[in-house]
């Protein structure tokens, strides 16, 4: 079993330490192979980087300290009469273990704040082991020297388990910091073209019946032109087009409370008409009548022949057809970074139940990866999905959940 005995919080810094991994994070992203990097997921290259660089603090259970070993011994005292000489006297070896869980090595790093004291012990991959030798039979003074050592080692524990805290909770940006930069960069290197643009304008004269919102914008797709190589680029459409078009869709939810009679005896096909000419009123190219190798979808937008946004309108049966929903989309994805949603029309008087049960049901799906945040509204949802058999395409889906009334 491996140990060290030595004075602990005594090295380095632990702001260095950490400062130090976080530049190996980046080294280790500069390094990747380029058609890794812009091939692989970002999300799982994210999470990956933030996992394997993330600091696990100690935490000691002091309740569950010990007696690990406790026996006579001999110990070296220098001669009353300081003349140099040593004499060998009878002691009694106590070593209390306290176990702690996380990084052992920082036992031996000095945090942002810490105590001037200096304290023996020797640490193993589990224990801190306090050294004791005994020379009288004064309990009081060994009880405050325990004491001490032990309340020394919770104040600079808890001062090291603060600063990695912050570490660990800015690991995340940095990551993401690093691969969004390195891939851009390999991306400018390769004399790829930033933008591609999607023939799916905003019309000039778009309706504001609805109120939506008032910007308007071109929504681009963007795919640089690569040389001959591994690395296939694919079209990204920006991710605050997929904004717009969600809160045109969740503006039509007002629509939907205030002419409830309006919406009574509607089934699917007709309600999916007026999202769709909503949202032609905004976008050139959004169409319900588009087929592909799965069949058809509801409402969709295109780039070239190939789907970029794909959205389901269904009405709520029950759990146990939601899940085909979700494999109707994924049988309409193929780009990666495709947008998709999911539309779900409620007659049933118990909203708040439905709403209760949308998170398990897609997280039980086998194709989930992450929820993500971007809620809107408490009726909308966001997550991040992978394509049949390639977990690095991903994309995203955000189930809209609207209560129409009934008849």
């Amino acid at each position: 079993m491996s140990s060290r005995s030595d004075y602990l919080f005594n090295t380095e810094r632990l702001y260095d330490f950490l400062l130090q991994r976080q530049r190996r994070m980046s080294e280790e992203v500069i390094a990747m192979n380029r058609d890794e990097i812009l091939k692989m997921s970002e999300e799982d290259l994210c999470n990956y980087l933030v996992d394997r660089y993330s600091v696990q603090p100690p935490v000691m259970n002091v309740d569950a300290k010990e007696i690990s070993d406790d026996r006579p011994i001999q110990v070296s005292r220098p001669s009353m009469w300081n003349d140099g000489r040593v004499f060998q006297v009878p002691a009694q070896l106590l070593v209390l273990s306290i176990p702690f869980e996380g990084d052992a090595q920082l036992f031996q790093l000095r945090p942002s704040s810490y105590s001037t004291r200096h304290c023996s012990a020797q640490v193993t991959h589990n224990e801190v082991q306090l050294r004791y030798e005994v020379t009288s039979n004064d309990k009081d003074r060994l009880e405050n020297n325990i004491n001490q050592d032990v309340g020394y080692l919770q104040s600079n524990v808890a001062q090291i388990q603060k600063d990695v805290a912050e570490y660990n909770h800015q690991l995340p940006s940095h990551v993401r910091q690093a691969v969004t930069s390195r891939k851009q960069l390999l991306l400018e290197q390769m004399n790829l073209v930033a933008g591609l643009n999607i023939p799916v304008r905003r019309r000039e004269s778009a309706s504001q019946t609805y109120a939506v919102p008032a910007i308007k914008r071109k929504p681009r797709i963007e795919r640089p032109v690569v040389p001959k190589g591994s690395f296939q680029p694919e079209p990204a459409w920006p991710m605050e087009e997929y904004e717009h078009i969600l809160s045109v869709i969740q503006n039509m939810s007002l629509v939907l409370e205030r002419s409830p009679s309006a919406f009574a005896n509607m089934n699917e096909e007709a309600l999916r008409t007026h999202f769709l000419v909503q949202l032609n009123g905004h976008y050139d190219g959004a169409t319900g009548e588009t087929f592909n190798q799965s069949g058809k979808t509801d409402i969709l937008i295109k780039e070239k022949d190939r789907n970029v946004f794909i959205a389901e309108c269904k009405f709520w049966t029950g759990p146990g057809a939601f899940p085909e929903c979700i494999d109707q989309l994924l049988g309409y994805t193929s780009w990666r970074d495709t947008k998709t949603a999911i539309l779900l029309f409620n007659r049933n008087k118990d909203m708040s139940n439905v709403l209760e049960q949308i998170p398990g049901l897609v997280k039980a799906h086998p194709n989930f990866k992450q929820e993500k945040p971007g809620q809107m509204t408490d009726t909308q949802f966001r997550y991040l999905f992978h394509q049949n058999g390639d977990k690095n395409r991903e994309f995203y889906l955000t189930v809209c959940v609207f209560n129409v009334p009934s008849s």
